[in-house]
């Protein structure tokens, strides 16, 4: 069995503090499905492949998504954004507390002072809280409990999930 994810991260961005929360699991399960059937912006996608195979239990960083996927369009993009966006809180410095504040209002309001300007941490934000929330769905050993609680019908799952076997073929 593996072990429980952690709720929690926080993370640093152009040195203010931030928390990212994980997903609710239909949420997640959306958020990760659209990854196998839409391509995010080609830099962003990089960048996530890259901190995926990074992660470590993806048999040996090299996990793909399927290469015949569309290209993501703008409206898609923001809702998938706004979806990793209403997980992040900020620790405000100014008042010292530290109590974790929503970045934003479920109506996609900035609630943070000074995000609604700021393109680059609103980006790098909204990456950090999809690979937190998305990638245990990468992890080699979720995957394959995935698909053997399917009791030998993987055939589906294994036609959208490209990795090599363990002799690495």
């Amino acid at each position: 069995m593996n072990a429980p994810l952690a709720r929690t991260k926080d993370v640093e961005i152009d040195g203010k503090r931030y928390q990212i929360v994980r997903m609710n699991p239909l949420v997640g399960s959306w958020v990760a499905s659209e990854l196998f059937t839409r391509m995010l912006p080609s830099g962003i996608e990089a960048q996530f492949m890259t901190e995926v195979n990074k992660s470590g239990d993806t048999n040996s960083g090299i996990m793909k998504l399927p290469a015949s996927r569309s290209q993501m369009g703008m409206e898609d993009f923001i809702k998938l954004q706004m979806q990793c966006l209403l997980v992040c809180r900020w620790y405000d410095a100014v008042t010292g507390k530290d109590i974790a504040t929503p970045v934003m209002t479920a109506e996609g309001q900035f609630v943070m002072p000074g995000l609604q300007d700021d393109v680059v941490s609103v980006l790098a934000l909204s990456l950090h809280s999809l690979f937190f929330n998305v990638q245990p769905f990468f992890e080699k050993s979720r995957i394959a409990a995935v698909i053997a609680s399917f009791q030998g019908d993987s055939k589906g799952l294994a036609s959208v999930i490209s990795m090599p076997s363990a002799s690495g073929q």
